[in-house]
């Protein structure tokens, strides 16, 4: 396991936030040459590399921007370790990079779930790729905590129309009722599994 910084001139004169990078590489020098390409996005890196599923899984105990594995890790291959992220149920990118390998094991990679799929002959791809998805990613958490919020105030919503002294009574365009408040139920003498079966009829 080997953790690390590594900043840039300008992080160091502009202040950026840094990039968290799991590096999951059985060679540190290429694990450095990941890095050093990073680092051309101008932000300081913090990285660590990690080799084991075991050294994966303690370091997942921390926050990331993005997973960057090599291919062919003798113990930790890129697909084992795409399948870890997956048990631990977080949504980080996942970028495989390889020596070796073309179009086929980029296709088996993205049908795996990987984001991207880089060769280390082009690393000049990676920071397009992790850009990219560290804008999808934070479109996505958006959108969920967007669909949260709707969810919470829809109930709470419910909740005060449910619990108002006066009768209210929702219809739809074909006159179906979908939705009736306790009140309401009150008023027309309903039960509870009357209301229930006016509601779903």
């Amino acid at each position: 396991m080997q953790r690390n910084q590594i900043s840039s001139r300008e992080v160091a004169e502009g202040g950026a936030q840094p990039l968290r990078v799991l590096i999951v590489e059985d060679s540190a020098t290429d694990a450095h040459l990941v890095v050093e390409e990073l680092q051309r996005t101008g932000r300081r890196i913090d990285f660590e590399r990690v080799e084991t599923p075991a050294a994966m899984r303690a370091a997942l105990e921390r926050e990331w921007d993005v997973v960057v594995a090599d291919w062919s890790v003798p113990d930790l291959d890129g697909l084992a370790a795409l399948s870890l992220l997956k048990e631990l149920n977080l949504d980080l990118p996942f970028i495989i990079i390889s020596a070796t390998g073309g179009e086929e094991h980029a296709v088996h990679a993205i049908r795996a779930g990987a984001h991207d799929y880089v060769t280390k002959d082009k690393l000049g791809r990676l920071i397009p790729a992790v850009e990219r998805e560290l804008i999808e990613r934070g479109t996505r958490h958006a959108r969920q905590e967007a669909e949260l919020a709707l969810r919470e105030a829809e109930r709470r919503m419910r909740r005060m129309v449910d619990s108002a002294m006066v009768g209210i009574w929702f219809q739809g365009a074909e006159g179906k009722t979908s939705f009736m408040n306790h009140r309401m139920a009150q008023i027309l003498g309903l039960t509870t599994a009357a209301k229930i079966k006016v509601v779903v009829a």
